[in-house]
């Protein structure tokens, strides 16, 4: 005769060991699922900070270039009071980045053209 006694407790075990690896995958994956939203939503907040970011530096770019280049010593002692704000002295640096070449006197001579006119120049 079959013990039924033993077959059910056996199955119950074998039920039980399956619920239990159920709830931990479950669980796991539940924690994945969590890290990915984080990442999607820090990827969401650098971009919309990177796109905050490109539009103030197209203003930036735009208010720069409007005052550059330097044209007489009304300008230029201007220019020299803008100077002393950090935050403007930063944004110039950044852009004077942009004209960067491979020598050093191409650079000066690209930086220098960006920021003044020959007429300024020719007095110094």
């Amino acid at each position: 005769m079959v013990n039924y006694g033993y077959f059910v407790s056996d199955t119950l075990e074998k039920m039980n060991r399956n619920l239990l690896s159920l709830k931990y995958e479950m669980r796991s994956l539940h924690e994945k699922v969590d890290k990915i939203d984080e990442i999607i939503r820090n990827n969401t907040m650098n971009s919309n900070i990177e796109l905050n970011k490109d539009a103030s530096a197209s203003d930036l770019f735009v208010s720069l270039n409007s005052d550059f280049p330097l044209e007489d010593e009304n300008s230029l002692q201007t220019f020299e009071n803008k100077l002393l704000d950090n935050s403007y002295r930063v944004q110039l640096v950044a852009e004077l980045a942009r004209y960067v070449r491979n020598t050093l006197p191409s650079t000066i001579r690209a930086m220098m053209r960006f920021l003044f006119k020959d007429s300024l120049l020719q007095e110094y």
